[in-house]
């Protein structure tokens, strides 16, 4: 998807949710078939690249990318989302894990983002990777 999918499907869910902008930001993995538990990983950090990538980072992982971490809400990213105009055509992603490598840097593997949802009983926003 691209951020400025993300970014309409944000508006509209802020628009039936609007306590939503308040809440905090989660990544999920797609459900594989009815029924299948959703377990979402907290968001602590954003980062775009020049390459015209745009990528969510789960909390304990921005060190590893040089971000400083904060408890922002859904309303804050959307905010940065809409703020650099160029990140609208980027791919999204998700940094689903790091791969340690004994001979050089670790790597990183990132999920295209597929979707976003609101869970009001949760007070939480997650997108789907």
């Amino acid at each position: 998807m691209l951020v400025s999918e993300l970014v309409e499907n944000m508006r509209e869910a802020f628009a039936q949710f609007p306590a939503a902008t308040g809440w905090r930001v989660g990544a999920a993995a797609c459900p594989d078939s009815p029924g299948h538990k959703v377990e979402v990983r907290p968001v602590g950090s954003f980062h775009a690249r020049q390459e015209g990538q745009f990528f969510l980072v789960p909390e304990g992982m921005g060190e590893l990318f040089e971000l400083e971490e904060w408890p922002f809400v859904a309303g804050e990213l959307l905010q940065a989302m809409e703020a650099l105009a160029e990140w609208g055509a980027f791919e999204a992603y998700f940094t689903h894990q790091i791969i340690p490598r004994p001979d050089g840097p670790d790597l990183a593997e990132s999920i295209p983002l597929c979707g976003f949802r609101v869970s009001p009983a949760a007070e939480l926003v997650y997108f789907l990777y």
